[in-house]
C-alpha cells in the first residue's frame, strides 16, 4: 500500500516537472518560429521574474512541504512558472491561441494539481504560485498588435497574415525541424573524435558522481562544466568545417583561426579539470 502511494506521487512530481519544463518551451518555441524578439526578451524576463519572486517567498516563508522534506513549500515554483508561460502566450498572441486557450490553461492547473498530489504543495501553496505567475506575465507581457504578428511575404513587398491556428502549429513544426537539424548536427560533432573522447569522460565523470554521492549544487557545477566543454567542442568543430569550405588551401589566417577555436576547447576543459579536481579530488583522496 505504502510503496503503491510512493510510486504514485512519483508518477505525480514527474508529471509537474515535465510540464513544468514543457509549457514555458512551448512559449519560447512559440516566439522563436515566429522570429518574436520583443517576445522572446518578455518572456525571458517574465519567466525570471517568476523564479526570482517565488524563491524569495519560499526563503522568507519557509513552510514546511507536506512530505516534510524541505522547508520550500510555499509558494509553488513549478506552478508560478507554468501560469506565466501560459500567461505570457495569451497576454502575446490572444487570436492564436484562442483555440487552445482552455487547454493551456488546463495544463497549467494540472501542475499545480500535480504538485499537490505529489506531496510537494499545499492548495494554498499553488494558489500563490499561480497568482504569482499570472501576475508576472500580465505585467511584462505586451500584446502584439491584434494578436497577429507572424506574416507570409508576397510578391510585390505586402504581407498576408497566417490564420491563428496555422501560425501556432507553424511555429511548432518550426521548432521541431530545428530539433531535427541540431540532431543532426550532434551527429557530425560525435563523428570527431574528440567529441568522442569528451562524451566518454563525461560518462565516466557521471558514474564516478553517482557513486560517490555528490551533493546537488556539485552537480550543477559538474553538469554546467560538461556542458561547456561539449559545447566548446561542438563550436570548434564548425569553425573548423566553415574554415575547410571557405578556404579548402593551406593558409596562416586558416590555421590560426582552427588553433584559436583548439585554444578555446583547451581552456574549458582545464576548467573543467578545475571543477573536477574540487569536486573528486577530497573524496578520492579520503579513500586512499
Amino acid at each position: 500500500m505504502g510503496s503503491a502511494r510512493a510510486d504514485n506521487g512519483l508518477g505525480w512530481k514527474n508529471g509537474s516537472d515535465l510540464l513544468a519544463v514543457g509549457l514555458p518551451a512551448l512559449a519560447a518555441g512559440a516566439a522563436w518560429g515566429q522570429q518574436d524578439t520583443e517576445g522572446m526578451k518578455q518572456l525571458t524576463l517574465t519567466l525570471a521574474s517568476t523564479v526570482g519572486a517565488a524563491e524569495l517567498l519560499k526563503r522568507t516563508v519557509k513552510s514546511t512541504r507536506p512530505d516534510g522534506s524541505d522547508d520550500k513549500s510555499f509558494p509553488s515554483g513549478h506552478t508560478a512558472v507554468a501560469f506565466a508561460a501560459v500567461r505570457f502566450m495569451d497576454q502575446r498572441y490572444a487570436s492564436q491561441v484562442a483555440h487552445y486557450r482552455p487547454w493551456l490553461y488546463a495544463a497549467a492547473g494540472l501542475t499545480g494539481l500535480a504538485r499537490v498530489e505529489a506531496d510537494q504543495h499545499y492548495g494554498r501553496d499553488v494558489t500563490a504560485g499561480a497568482f504569482i505567475g499570472w501576475g508576472a506575465a500580465t505585467w511584462l507581457t505586451e500584446p502584439v498588435q491584434g494578436g497577429q504578428l507572424a506574416v507570409l511575404p508576397a510578391s510585390r513587398g505586402g504581407g498576408c497574415v497566417l490564420p491563428a491556428g496555422l501560425v501556432m502549429w507553424a511555429s511548432l513544426g518550426a521548432v521541431a525541424r530545428s530539433f531535427g537539424h541540431a540532431g543532426r548536427g550532434l551527429g557530425v560533432l560525435m563523428g570527431q573524435r574528440n567529441a568522442r573522447v569528451h562524451a566518454g569522460a563525461a560518462v565516466l565523470v557521471v558514474a564516478l558522481g553517482v557513486w560517490l554521492g555528490i551533493s546537488p549544487l556539485e552537480w550543477a557545477l559538474l553538469s554546467l562544466a560538461v556542458a561547456l566543454v561539449l559545447g566548446a567542442e561542438a563550436l570548434n568543430t564548425g569553425i573548423e568545417l566553415a574554415v575547410n569550405l571557405a578556404q579548402p588551401e593551406l593558409h596562416a589566417t586558416a590555421r590560426d583561426a582552427k588553433d584559436v577555436a583548439a585554444a578555446g576547447v583547451l581552456l574549458c576543459s582545464m576548467g573543467a579539470l578545475a571543477v573536477g579536481g574540487w569536486i573528486f579530488g577530497p573524496r578520492l583522496w579520503a579513500m586512499l
